[in-house]
């Protein structure tokens, strides 16, 4: 295994060697802060991250990589980002992403789900803007009736749509948070042998 590289931070008394990479999410964190409208010492008091420490994040003497889990979730919070795609900007390594996480509930962290979900198998396909097939799953959110896409009953048929496109009628069952297809078509064999 090779070295890492360094580069040498110009401008910055004592600021000494920092390796490339932890220099790049240095400097990747510092224009994500001036995007959302802070200057660094704001950004510090709203994370609540010490303000000599997150200068040293974006200088890169720190690495965001290896970092510690509850400085993780101060960051991340701070960002009002998702673990996952902080893991992407940020370029974290694969091996470090298990503890380069929030313990917020899903789909912004990596904690337990509070929602009640549960699923259904179809009985029959739906109608709608997409359509479902029997056999396939549904994971619903019973709990959100208003927001993303919602499987509904109009009468003795499912409707698969968006809130504000459901028949008035129609009795709302949930939102849809995951689909998992009965039947996955991989080529020609899929069919059976041929005539």
């Amino acid at each position: 295994m090779s070295e890492p590289t360094h580069r040498k931070l110009r401008g910055t008394p004592g600021a000494g060697r920092v390796s490339d990479d932890a220099f790049e999410r240095g400097q990747a964190l510092y224009r994500l802060i001036l995007k959302l409208g802070y200057e660094p010492v704001s950004f510090a008091a709203e994370s609540k991250i010490h303000v000599s420490t997150l200068w040293m994040y974006i200088h890169g003497r720190i690495d965001l990589a290896q970092i510690k889990q509850p400085s993780v979730e101060k960051l991340l919070i701070a960002l009002a980002v998702t673990d996952t795609w902080a893991w992407s900007y940020f370029k974290i390594p694969q091996e470090l992403r298990t503890k380069w996480r929030t313990f917020r509930p899903p789909p912004l962290g990596h904690g337990e789900d509070p929602r009640e979900l549960y699923e259904l198998k179809l009985d029959r396909s739906t109608t709608g803007r997409y359509v479902l097939w029997p056999n396939d799953v549904l994971t619903l959110d019973p709990g959100n009736k208003t927001v993303g896409l919602m499987l509904a009953r109009a009468g003795e048929q499912y409707v698969l749509n968006g809130h504000e496109l459901l028949p008035p009628e129609a009795e709302i069952m949930g939102q849809v948070v995951r689909i998992e297809p009965a039947i996955l078509v991989t080529g020609p064999e899929s069919f059976g042998p041929e005539h």
